[in-house]
């Protein structure tokens, strides 16, 4: 996918779900330096009321930890105040990918490709005209 909309040109917040620390440094750095507001979790609760009292405009979600990322991605769509916030799941491997194509919920493979997560934020943020 190629990147037509400029990182400076966007605006909202990002929610990460993530175990890892590298991944997540990274996106972190890359976001912040690009005015989108990057917020994390390490575990379900704590996903869980962030999501709630941040209200994001996109989740990203790890698909392989301690706690199952389907696990939290379920708790969110039960969740009356969080159903409503669109999930990007990250995957390593076939099954993975198999099941969330299945589920037919949008995902990265991992390593990430920075064009194709620029695209999925042009898609889930904002805008902005410079």
């Amino acid at each position: 996918m190629s990147n037509n909309v400029s990182m400076s040109r966007l605006h909202g917040t990002v929610l990460e779900i993530d175990m890892g620390y590298s991944c997540c440094s990274l996106l972190r750095l890359v976001l912040n330096h690009n005015n989108v507001k990057y917020i994390r979790a390490y575990d379900l609760d704590e996903a869980i009321k962030l999501a709630k009292r941040k209200q994001p405009d996109v989740i990203f979600l790890e698909a392989f930890m301690p706690v199952s990322g389907f696990e939290i991605y379920e708790t969110l769509q039960k969740n009356q105040n969080t159903k409503h916030i669109p999930v990007v799941f990250y995957s390593l491997g076939p099954e993975i990918e198999k099941k969330l194509k299945e589920l037919g919920v949008p995902y990265l493979s991992k390593p990430v490709d920075f064009d194709e997560l620029f695209e999925y934020l042009a898609t889930y943020l904002e805008v902005v005209e410079e």
